[in-house]
């Protein structure tokens, strides 16, 4: 729950301090609710502080290594998208920084509700992280032209659109074969893999 409140948040904050490059845009228009006047920056600033409240409220109940690893994921998710740090407009940072808070803080924070020592975990946790370094360069070539235009300097501008697809899909042939690895070390049941790509699929 407070992984998910988290990543609300998270997207919260990124609409608000988008807003004004998603105007420019008609389908981002349409999509950010702070650029087409649905709602406005105020109150979604006391939306984003008031579900990082909740949100670390819930991490504190895990315990000291959920609060921390929580909290550290609260500030990358701010400070990825707010000015002036906005570590999605800087070059590699961008891709490093959505890796590590949507996708390697999400899977430790869970695991170590149970355990501090994720040993052959780890698979898992670098599967998510880079899938979610592929959700990245997906987001950054959707926005290519767009982002531009804006003048935002972002991993996939730099690299140019060639190298960041290939960059892209080479981010998730790796997963697999860690996916692979956790499987042989037992990491979970063989069958949870099956209802994973069942899920995924249906998503």
């Amino acid at each position: 729950l407070a992984n998910v409140i988290m990543m609300s948040a998270a997207f919260i904050i990124n609409d608000i301090e988008d807003a004004p490059d998603d105007a420019r845009d008609a389908k981002k228009r349409m999509r950010n609710v702070i650029s087409n006047g649905t709602l406005d920056e105020t109150t979604a600033r006391l939306v984003f502080w008031g579900m990082c409240a909740v949100s670390f409220g819930l991490y504190a109940l895990g315990g000291p290594w959920t609060a921390l690893w929580g909290g550290v994921t609260l500030v990358i998710a701010y400070t990825y998208s707010a000015r002036p740090i906005r570590l999605k407009s800087r070059p590699i940072v961008d891709v490093v920084s959505h890796a590590y808070g949507a996708g390697t803080q999400v899977i430790i924070i869970g695991y170590f509700l149970y355990d501090a020592n994720p040993s052959a975990a780890w698979y898992v946790i670098i599967a998510v992280t880079l899938i979610s370094a592929y959700g990245q360069f997906y987001n950054q070539l959707d926005d290519y032209d767009v982002d531009k235009a804006a003048g935002l300097n972002n991993t996939t501008i730099l690299m140019g659109k060639g190298l960041a697809t290939v960059t892209m899909y080479a981010f998730l042939v790796i997963p697999v074969i860690c996916i692979i690895l956790a499987l042989e070390a037992a990491v979970f049941p063989q069958w949870l893999a099956t209802v994973a790509l069942i899920g995924a699929l249906t998503c």
